[in-house]
C-alpha cells in the first residue's frame, strides 16, 4: 500500500521537468530510492518539496506586488506658475583693459640725466618738466659745424658766381648747424599729457642714447575695452547697446560702446567693438583683465531658481514642465539669456508653464506627479 501512494500533482509536474534534464537511469534508481521509503520519509520528501514551492512563489508574488505598489504611487512635487519676462540676451567676453592716454617717452638724443623731476608713481600734469638731459660732446659737434658754414661761405665769396654743389653743400652744412645749435643746450623733458609715471628708466647721471625710452605716463581716467565678435554678430551690437563690465575682483560697472568696426580684422576674419568706460574713481585697473557682457537681443524668459535647472540622460539642460491635464512631468530643454547668484533666466518653455522646482531630481520625462503649487 506504501509503495503505491500517490504523489501529488505538483510534484509529478516536477518531477517530468527534471526527468528531461538528467538521465533515465539516474530518474528511475531515484524513483526506487523513493519506493523504497517508509510512509514517515515520503511523507516529509514531499512537504520539503511543498514547503520549497510555496517559498519561492510568495518571493516571486511580493516582488510582482512591490513593483506594482511602486509604479502606482506618483511623486509628489512642487511647482510654480511662471510668466515669460523681457529680459536682455548677453554674450561674455574677455579683455585687457588699457587706458586711452598711454604715452611712451623717448631720449630725443645722446647726453647725460642732470636733473630728475619725475619718478615712478609721481601724477604729473600735461607740460610738465620729467628730466633734464645734459648734452654730450656737443660743443665739439658745434664748433665743427660752425666751422664748417663758415669755410664754405669764405669759398662761395671768393667765386663770383657759387656752384650749384657749392650752394647745396652750404644748405646742408648749416642745417647741421642748426642742429648742433639745439642738441647743445640743455634738453628739457615734458610729459605730454596729465597722468601717472608708470614706468620710470632712468636715474642722475645716467648716458641716455637717441630713442632710449626714458618714462611711461598713463591717464587711466578713461578705459577702454577691444572685443571682437563674428559677422553674425556685429549687426546686432551699435553705440546704444548695453554692457556690463565684471572686474577681476567681482565688482560690476557699466561701460559704454563707442566704437563698432564694420570691415573684418584681415587675420581673423573678426569685427572690433570697443568699450568705454569713465574710470575717474579708479574702480578698474589699466591691464588687468574683465568679463564683458555685451547685450545683443532681448528675449522672452522665465526667471527660475536656480535649483530648478536638471539635466536629462542625454545630457541637456532643462526643466520638468507639470502637466495638469494627465498629472505627469514632462522635461522641456532651455537655453540660459542670463543668470545671478540666486536665479537663472531660461528661453525654452511656453509663454506660460508649471514648472516643478522641488522633487525634480528624481523625475523621468512622463512620469506620474502628484503636483502641489508652491506659495
Amino acid at each position: 500500500m506504501m509503495a503505491h501512494m500517490k504523489l501529488p500533482k505538483q510534484l509529478l509536474k516536477l518531477i517530468e521537468i527534471t526527468q528531461k534534464k538528467v538521465n533515465r537511469r539516474a530518474f528511475v534508481e531515484w524513483q526506487g530510492k523513493y519506493n523504497k521509503l517508509n510512509k514517515f520519509k515520503k511523507t516529509v520528501v514531499i512537504l520539503c518539496a511543498l514547503l520549497i514551492f510555496w517559498f519561492f512563489f510568495g518571493l516571486f508574488k511580493s516582488s510582482h506586488q512591490q513593483k506594482i505598489h511602486t509604479a502606482v504611487e506618483p511623486a509628489k512635487v512642487l511647482y510654480i506658475e511662471s510668466k515669460v519676462e523681457e529680459r536682455e540676451k548677453y554674450m561674455m567676453f574677455h579683455s585687457i583693459a588699457e587706458a586711452d592716454d598711454r604715452v611712451q617717452i623717448f631720449a630725443p638724443s645722446k647726453g647725460r640725466v642732470s636733473e630728475l623731476k619725475g619718478q615712478k608713481g609721481d601724477m604729473v600734469r600735461k607740460d610738465q618738466e620729467l628730466v633734464i638731459i645734459s648734452p654730450l660732446d656737443y660743443s665739439a659737434i658745434l664748433a665743427g659745424a660752425l666751422n664748417k658754414v663758415r669755410e664754405l661761405e669764405d669759398i662761395k665769396g671768393d667765386s663770383e658766381v657759387g656752384t650749384p654743389k657749392l650752394v647745396a653743400d652750404l644748405k646742408t652744412a648749416q642745417t647741421e648747424l642748426e642742429k648742433a645749435k639745439r642738441y647743445s643746450r640743455n634738453m628739457i623733458i615734458r610729459s605730454p599729457i596729465t597722468g601717472r609715471i608708470e614706468k620710470s628708466e632712468v636715474r642722475i647721471g645716467d648716458e641716455v642714447k637717441p630713442d632710449q625710452e626714458l618714462f611711461l605716463v598713463v591717464n587711466p581716467e578713461k578705459i577702454t575695452y577691444k572685443i571682437y565678435v563674428t559677422d553674425h554678430l556685429i549687426n546686432k551690437i551699435n553705440l546704444q547697446s548695453t554692457v556690463m563690465i565684471r572686474a577681476s575682483n567681482g565688482s560690476e560697472h557699466k561701460g559704454a560702446v563707442t566704437f563698432v568696426s564694420r570691415a573684418a580684422n584681415a587675420k581673423n576674419l573678426s569685427y572690433e567693438v570697443d568699450v568705454t568706460f569713465d574710470n575717474k574713481n579708479g574702480d578698474l585697473l589699466e591691464g588687468a583683465s574683465a568679463e564683458l557682457l555685451l547685450a545683443v537681443q532681448k528675449t522672452q524668459s522665465h526667471k527660475l531658481p536656480l535649483s530648478s535647472l536638471i539635466i536629462d540622460d542625454a545630457g541637456d539642460l532643462g526643466v520638468m514642465i507639470y502637466n495638469p491635464n494627465d498629472k505627469k512631468a514632462h522635461f522641456v530643454k532651455v537655453e540660459i539669456i542670463d543668470q545671478d547668484q540666486e536665479y537663472v533666466w531660461v528661453a525654452g518653455p511656453d509663454e506660460t508653464a508649471e514648472i516643478i522646482t522641488m522633487g525634480q531630481g528624481f523625475l523621468r520625462d512622463g512620469s506620474d506627479v502628484q503636483a502641489r503649487l508652491e506659495k
